[in-house]
């Protein structure tokens, strides 16, 4: 089993339209304690003696059944966050930079470094709420991914969502540039302070007049992510992979360079009600 190399750190507030932004000690997860899971499905004690939920505790600490970890350096900037996670897993120690976006309160996508992006949901009966006195916020619309290992664009319009013309509109901001600087370091460690903001500038130099666009029917499930082309996403899996078909109905597979990661992720900003009815069939 992988080691889970990442904490969520989200703090659900009373309804699902907005969330609780935490500002605590950086080693202070009691907002979040609880079970994460890969699926609903997962959420359930499990009677095979494998576990492969993912347990926070107040303290700090975070891990599997197979790999203890602990969180340091959070840091936020709208719905995303970045830390340093440092984990020890079957005698091996390792750490890297998780970045962590948050689509709902209970739905989360994450990023390990120079993995792929992976989501998780909040097991039912885990949700803390945010401690008293704790100040509630809107909730932001979020990022989406330009490519698999690339830099993301933050949301800055998203109308008609699960309609025949949802449209979701995003620029390139500096929390998306320095999110990308630093998990494309070198072995994921993270930039000196000169070597990022070198990073970071040239991004935005690069990406200060651009805007990209997605636009999908909710009905017919059809996409044309930002890079263009038509997409029909015809099923999703157990693990909530996306089955998705070109223009000639052609399967165009689920590896990162097909764009599926991309193109799956932007259907689930675009039309979550109807990614979620394909994902119960």
């Amino acid at each position: 089993m992988a080691p889970f190399r990442a904490i969520f750190l989200i703090a659900a507030a009373s309804t699902v339209t907005s969330i609780t932004v935490v500002k605590a000690q950086s080693t202070d997860l009691s907002p979040i304690a609880g079970f994460w899971a890969l699926d609903k499905a997962d959420c359930g004690t499990p009677t095979n003696g494998y576990d492969e939920r993912l347990k926070i505790e107040a303290n700090g600490k975070n891990g599997s059944a197979e790999s203890s970890c602990s969180a340091s350096s959070i840091k936020s900037a709208g719905s995303r966050l970045t830390f340093r996670n440092r984990c020890l897993s079957e005698g091996e120690r390792f750490a890297s930079t998780v970045t962590l976006d948050m689509a709902s309160p209970d739905r989360i996508t994450w990023k390990d470094g120079k993995q792929p992006a992976v989501t998780y949901v909040r097991c039912s009966g885990s949700k803390n709420e945010g401690p008293r006195g704790t100040a509630t916020a809107s909730f932001e619309a979020g990022s989406f991914n330009l490519s698999s290992h690339g830099y993301s664009a933050t949301i800055i319009s998203l109308t008609g969502p699960d309609t025949p013309n949802a449209t979701m509109t995003g620029r390139v901001t500096r929390a998306d540039a320095e999110e990308e600087c630093q998990r494309n370091s070198s072995n994921g460690d993270g930039l000196k302070p000169k070597a990022l903001e070198r990073c970071v500038s040239a991004t935005i130099s690069k990406e200060r007049s651009k805007e990209y666009v997605a636009k999908a029917n909710c009905s017919s499930r059809t996409i044309i992510p930002h890079f263009g082309g038509t997409f029909t996403v015809v099923a999703v899996s157990d693990i909530g992979t996306a089955r998705i078909l070109d223009r000639l109905k052609q399967d165009i597979g689920s590896a990162t360079a097909s764009g599926a990661p991309t193109i799956q992720e932007q259907f689930e900003k675009l039309c979550p009600v109807a990614f979620k009815r394909l994902r119960k069939l």
